[in-house]
């Protein structure tokens, strides 16, 4: 059955939205994030577009984006595939990097078109990456203020001088009359609620059955704790993305914005310990210094799942040199554990 046609025509503007696959990392590095936005700056030299707001998150990004004479379709088929092809080559993967299609929602209104721009911009801020939007450094919102997010290294100043390249602001900005650039700042910041408009564009993007879908299946943890993030795979990507550099339980604790050490710890924490995405820096348990880092690759992934699984520690060959059955060790063993075990030792079974 043929995909149905987005309504086209020249100068729709779309709310734009990709997720990872099985929402895994879009962006592992700056270098990535870097990447992406070239394919985006070569897309437009060839496909003139409008970019209006833009936010690339760890696992997904947000674009509005306002076609000129090419269908919305070419333009996201230039920037997609390519990324994925020099991702994939980058880190040794095979298969899709995205999710299904891309969402795209035609924008008809100024007054959607506003709320969407803001929705982007907060994107950091609701996943408590950042505490202010400002603060976030691949995103277009410091475009719009008057001054920037903080940056490091060559690549981040890279990124920022791309999406300052990429993105045109007058759109927004003509939408407010006397200083545009505070009143868009109170319009984004401000406490006035735009709940109703933001169920809105999440229904429109359909990331509202991801977030009711995900809250469900952690155990209804995800909205109590303390206004923590609501989508549980966007936890995942946040302690992973976060730990990049050594952090220990506090720190993710409080970057989680939640109160519960223990389901920070048991649901969180521990099966990403398991599935070897996070590794101890020491393996002295009960340190309290104990802190926790993002493996980097395959192979780190791996020698992670066997340093964090005591009972995948004893190979085929040790349990016969000391005339130990192999079948009563693999009693021991998780369906999960057993597999992987099998797969591991593969030559030695």
């Amino acid at each position: 059955m043929s995909r149905p046609k987005r309504n086209w025509y020249p100068g729709a503007t779309y709310h734009v939205m990709s997720r990872g696959n099985r929402r895994l990392t879009l962006y592992k590095d700056d270098d990535d994030y870097l990447l992406f936005l070239e394919g985006v700056s070569r897309t437009k030299e060839i496909y003139p577009f409008k970019i209006h707001s833009l936010c690339l998150m760890t696992n997904h990004f947000h674009m509005a984006i306002e076609t000129s004479d090419k269908e919305l379709w070419k333009i996201m088929q230039r920037i997609l595939h390519p990324y994925a092809m020099n991702f994939n080559r980058k880190y040794h993967y095979t298969g899709h990097l995205f999710e299904d299609r891309y969402t795209a929602c035609l924008i008809e209104d100024e007054r959607y078109f506003l709320e969407v721009s803001r929705y982007i911009h907060l994107n950091p801020v609701k996943a408590q990456m950042v505490r202010e939007p400002l603060k976030y450094v691949f995103s277009s919102y410091e475009l719009f203020m008057d001054s920037e997010a903080p940056i490091k290294g060559k690549s981040q100043s890279k990124c920022r001088e791309l999406i300052a390249d990429l993105v045109d602001t007058s759109r927004v900005l003509a939408c407010f009359r006397n200083n545009p650039h505070e009143q868009y700042r109170m319009f984004v910041e401000g406490k006035i609620s735009h709940a109703e408009q933001e169920m809105l564009i999440q229904k429109d993007m359909k990331e509202d059955d991801t977030i009711t879908r995900n809250s469900t299946t952690s155990g209804g943890e995800s909205g109590g704790e303390g206004g923590g993030v609501s989508d549980g795979d966007d936890k995942v990507q946040i302690i992973i993305a976060f730990c990049d550099v050594p952090h220990s339980k506090p720190e993710i604790q409080k970057v989680l914005g939640i109160k519960s050490e223990r389901y920070v710890r048991e649901k969180l924490i521990n099966p990403l310990l398991k599935d070897g995405r996070l590794r101890r820096t020491e393996q002295k348990l009960n340190s309290k210094n104990q802190r926790y880092v993002s493996t980097k690759n395959e192979a780190e992934r791996i020698q992670a799942i066997m340093d964090n699984n005591p009972v995948l520690a004893m190979s085929p060959g040790d349990l016969r040199s000391e005339g130990k059955s192999l079948e009563e060790y693999l009693k021991r063993f998780t369906k999960k554990e057993e597999a992987f075990y099998r797969n591991y030792y593969f030559d030695e079974m």
